[in-house]
């Protein structure tokens, strides 16, 4: 027998094949955080001030790990994000992650990305690392996430309850800054008055300066003194009975911030009234 290969057995112990090392690990990513750089933290939030939870896992220089946890609010500001700096960090970035107890899907919208920190005006930016919508359900968390956009996914469904117009008035609203909406439904009651005349409602979709982008006039006329409950939504089939109709819609109609949905009734009354409008919309935070 080849006695170095006796004198290799007898060195090695097969029991021990594998070993694990605590410090002077080597890194597992690029993402690499200086003490010059931050950790930006920004959040908008559609409704109410909402609380998120912010962890984090560096690996540092001398091979250690820091653990980082940071609960942050952010305020309902619209268009105008809440802003975050995480600082004094260095090493390799293992995982970050955004947690949003309590929170429904499509009202709050996150992003975490590297930039540089010295001096108040250097904003250049670093690495978007992890971007998207969490919620109730669902974690944020790089690196296994790629960074969604705004629009990608499903949206805040919501029932919304604007007020009524006047006597006379058509209604109409507007999609908020900072909001973008995918009309699922639009209902709202009608009501006649005895004023002799046919009157034929319309849908409309436009860019807030008259610009029609989408039509649907109702099933048929209402006459004097009429209720009827009227109902337009994507995938309908236009059919009516005396006190209700229904309208298809274009289907997948993204609303943009200070576009606006309106009716258009000809041969409107002074004393005809609108009420009741109940809109259904699946929600987006973008400009």
């Amino acid at each position: 027998m080849n006695p170095e290969v006796n004198d290799f057995a007898a060195e090695v112990d097969y029991s021990k094949l594998e070993h694990f090392r605590r410090r002077w690990l080597n890194p597992p990513s690029n993402l690499y955080v200086t003490v010059d750089d931050i950790i930006l933290v920004k959040g908008w939030a559609a409704v109410t001030a909402t609380n998120i939870n912010v962890s984090l896992r560096m690996l540092q220089p001398d091979g250690s790990i820091q653990t980082v946890f940071q609960p942050i609010t952010v305020a309902a500001n619209g268009t105008t994000p809440t802003l975050f700096l995480l600082r004094n960090l260095e090493g390799f970035l293992l995982s970050a992650s955004v947690a949003a107890p309590g929170v429904f899907r499509g009202t709050l919208f996150v992003s975490l990305l590297v930039q540089r920190g010295v001096g108040s005006g250097d904003a250049t930016l670093g690495q978007v690392f992890l971007q998207g919508y969490p919620d109730n359900f669902s974690t944020l968390g790089y690196p296994q996430q790629p960074p969604a956009a705004a629009l990608d996914g499903r949206g805040a469904m919501q029932f919304q309850n604007p007020a009524n117009p006047g006597a006379g008035a058509e209604f109409s609203i507007t999609v908020p800054a900072g909001i973008h909406w995918i009309l699922r439904s639009f209902s709202i009651l009608f009501t006649a008055s005895v004023a002799v005349a046919s009157r034929i409602p319309t849908l409309i979709y436009d860019d807030g300066a008259g610009h029609i982008a989408a039509q649907a006039v109702a099933f048929q006329s209402i006459a004097a003194s009429g209720v009827v409950q009227l109902t337009w939504a994507p995938g309908l089939v236009s059919v009516g009975i005396a006190t209700a109709q229904q309208t298809g819609f274009p289907s997948e109609l993204r609303m943009a911030p200070g576009t606006r949905l309106r009716t258009l009734t000809s041969a409107i009354q002074a004393a005809d009234q609108y009420s009741s409008p109940v809109l259904y919309t699946e929600g987006f935070l973008s400009n």
